[in-house]
């Protein structure tokens, strides 16, 4: 029964055809089985717990590693790659180098959320604390574990671009001479078949069509803002910092509004400054 090999970044099939490989090599060393194994087990536990910036991994630890999935990504040995991303996590994201390793222990499906399912960093770090709300995960965190391993979760300006082109034509085809109110029954009725119901008409209303005022365009840049990030990623839409509400692509939405509707400035800036 091991107690700290499986908190090791490899899945139950890949950590139990590495053990008998290195167990071998350890017994032709001149160790029995069981001194073998608690051998693994003893100097892995030490490393964990051993203060200070994470040294390199002990070389007894390291060719369990080597068949990891994610092994051959970078251009490193995997255990290597493993003590990187240990180092930049470990003290700012995380507080301890166990709760660091903790977090890896899911490196396999962190990699499988952001590149087949498109989850955001702050979509996987929810799916993640959710197993265990005692420990919440930092959604900086897992983007440091994925820029580490090059999976960049950003807005690329070209897809962006010929989304709002797209965007725009089929505006005009779904809504044309339509006015405000109209447009928020019209979206109301598409939305009642991902299950949305009168709450979000009502919610829509205020923004679109607010009673006695114009409608504040601030907060619809910001809604087209949310609604392009969450065209590529399956993202948590509060988290409107994750993706550079600052940079090109974000300037390139908002500018989507002509002048005489937007005000001058960065409407996330703006408005919504205390929030992550």
């Amino acid at each position: 029964m091991w107690n700290s090999l499986p908190l090791l970044p490899l899945d139950e099939e890949e950590l139990s055809a590495a053990i008998p490989v290195v167990l071998a090599g350890l017994q032709n060393a001149g160790l029995t089985e069981d001194e073998a194994r608690l051998k693994l087990e003893s100097v892995f536990e030490s490393w964990i717990e051993k203060s200070g910036a994470a040294p390199a991994l002990p070389l007894e630890i390291r060719p369990l590693l080597n068949g990891a999935s994610w092994a051959g990504r970078l251009s490193k040995p995997a255990h290597s790659a493993y003590v990187e991303v240990i180092r930049k996590i470990e003290g700012k994201y995380t507080s301890t180098r166990r709760d660091a390793v903790v977090l890896l222990t899911r490196l396999p499906l962190i990699l499988l959320l952001a590149e087949r399912f498109s989850n955001s960093p702050a979509r996987i770090a929810r799916l993640l604390g959710s197993a265990d709300a005692l420990n919440p995960v930092s959604w900086r965190a897992v983007q440091a574990i994925l820029i580490h391993f090059g999976i960049r979760n950003e807005l690329d300006q070209t897809q962006v671009s010929s989304l709002l082109v797209e965007d725009k034509s089929m505006s005009a085809e779904e809504f044309g001479d339509a006015d405000s109110a109209t447009a928020v029954e019209l979206i109301s009725t598409r939305a009642k078949a991902f299950g949305l119901g009168g709450e979000f008409e009502v919610s829509l209303s205020r923004l679109l069509a607010p009673s006695g005022t114009e409608p504040f365009s601030p907060y619809l840049q910001i809604l087209l803002f949310v609604t392009v990030v969450d065209h590529f990623y399956d993202h948590p839409s509060e988290y409107i910092y994750t993706f550079k509400p600052r940079g090109a692509v974000a300037n390139l939405i908002f500018g989507c509004f002509p002048p005489e509707l937007a005000p001058g400035g960065n409407p996330v800036l703006n408005n919504f400054k205390a929030v992550n």
